[in-house]
């Protein structure tokens, strides 16, 4: 299965049809929400979080928040590493 990101079109243009894809920046812009939670209990960066949100929701074309963690455990360890995760397996 090809993850969000691999599927995401390398070359500037329109998407391609079936594909959603990633905007350029993407993660750059996620870095700028600031993170309202306590530090003592963050085990993950807000960006991390966030962009496997993104991912699931639009490349995935989920439309819960439940399948947001599935996304995730279906994801390869390739993808998990790029979005600043560490991979479990």
């Amino acid at each position: 299965m090809p993850s969000a990101l691999s599927a995401a079109p390398r070359l500037a243009g329109g998407p391609i049809a079936g594909v959603c894809p990633v905007p350029e920046g993407l993660l750059d812009r996620l870095t700028e929400v600031s993170d309202p939670r306590d530090p003592r209990g963050v085990r993950y960066r807000l960006l991390s979080l966030l962009a496997i949100g993104v991912c699931a929701m639009t490349a995935a074309g989920h439309n819960s928040l439940s399948a947001i963690p599935e996304w995730a455990r279906r994801s390869s360890p390739e993808t998990l590493r790029r979005l600043g995760l560490p991979s479990a397996r």
